[in-house]
């Protein structure tokens, strides 16, 4: 992995990560690799505590857990830049919208709320500002080891 595509992962993942702070989720592990990527064609991991049979039945804790998912790519999209891993993002928040609801309609609007919600939370100042802290600290010379914060 080039340091510029090392950077870019550090960013789409550390915007995960601040996503889930601001929206008070539980933060379990942020990787970015200092080589190669983590096995598959994830370059970067941001995890959350949450799985989905804890956000069965619960628009809230899902709408929540899709605004992180959305984060990242959304986060690249204000800097003018793409990155491999929003498919996969994309798809993790519509299956994240898909257990918190109980019908499919209640799942279209809550991806799409969600969607709304991440885009308005990555243009904040508080967000861009937490990012670029957080990049920072996930480039930092000799960091190789996952951040993993626990509640």
């Amino acid at each position: 992995m080039t340091t510029d595509a090392r950077a870019l992962t550090a960013y789409h993942e550390a915007s995960h990560a601040v996503a889930a702070f601001i929206l008070g989720r539980d933060l379990y592990m942020v990787e970015v690799p200092t080589s190669g990527s983590l096995g598959g064609k994830a370059a970067g991991r941001c995890t959350t505590m949450a799985t989905l049979r804890d956000l069965q039945d619960d628009p809230i804790a899902a709408e929540a857990e899709a605004v992180v998912c959305f984060a990242g790519g959304f986060a690249m999209e204000a800097l003018g830049l793409t990155a491999s891993g929003t498919g996969h993002d994309e798809h993790k928040a519509a299956e994240v919208a898909v257990w918190g609801a109980k019908s499919a309609d209640d799942a279209i609007a809550l991806h799409d709320r969600a969607r709304r919600r991440a885009r308005r939370l990555v243009d904040s100042e508080r967000f861009q500002d937490l990012a670029l802290r957080l990049l920072e600290y996930l480039l930092e010379p000799g960091h190789s080891r996952p951040l993993s914060v626990r509640g």
